[in-house]
C-alpha cells in the first residue's frame, strides 16, 4: 500500500467520523440538527467561515489538523440554544466554537476503530474573515458542509504521512 493511500484511508475514516460526530453534538447540545452536504476537496487554505475552532491530530502514522468554521450568524445561533440566551460578545461566540471543536473530537475518536485510532489536542480558536488555517500538508484536504436553521458550518480535515 502506498503513502498516500494510507493516508487516503486514514483522513475517509476521520472525515466519516467527524462528520457523524458533528451532527450528534450540534443536535444534542443546541438542538439544531445539521444536514450533510456533500464533501469535496480543499482547494484553498481558506476558510469560509468567520471562526474557527481548529485542533491538531496525531496518529503513529499520520499528523494533521481537523477545524470547525462558521459564520457569526451561525454560531450566534447556535451559542445562544446552548446557552439558553444571546451570547455575551464575540469571547462566548469562540468559547461555543472551541467547545463544539473539542466535543466533536470527543466523540469522533469514541467512533473511530483502534486501529484509526488519533490523540488530539486542545482547540485553538481563529476568528476574522477568509483567515486560513491549514498549511502543513501536500495532500489534500476534505471539506464537510452543513446547514442547519441557524446557518451554514463546515468541518475541514488534513493529514499528511508522519515519516
Amino acid at each position: 500500500m502506498s503513502t498516500k493511500s494510507i493516508a487516503a484511508d486514514a483522513i475517509l475514516a476521520l472525515v466519516e467520523s467527524l462528520g457523524g460526530a458533528v451532527i450528534r453534538v450540534v443536535e444534542t447540545m443546541a438542538g439544531a440538527a445539521p444536514r450533510r452536504m456533500n464533501p469535496y476537496l480543499m482547494t484553498d487554505r481558506a476558510t469560509k467561515g468567520d471562526i474557527t475552532a481548529v485542533m491538531g491530530l496525531v496518529s503513529p502514522n499520520e499528523v494533521g489538523a481537523f477545524a470547525v468554521s462558521f459564520q457569526l450568524a451561525t454560531i450566534a445561533g447556535i451559542a445562544e440554544a446552548m446557552l439558553g440566551e444571546a451570547p455575551d460578545g464575540p469571547g462566548e461566540l469562540e468559547d461555543a466554537a472551541g467547545e463544539i471543536c473539542n466535543m466533536v473530537s470527543g466523540a469522533a475518536r469514541a467512533a473511530l476503530p483502534p486501529e484509526r485510532a488519533f490523540e488530539m489536542a486542545i482547540p485553538t480558536v481563529v476568528t476574522g474573515k477568509g483567515h486560513s488555517v491549514f498549511q502543513m500538508s501536500d495532500l489534500p484536504g476534505f471539506v464537510i458542509p452543513f446547514e442547519t436553521d441557524h446557518g451554514p458550518f463546515h468541518i475541514a480535515v488534513v493529514l499528511k504521512r508522519r515519516h
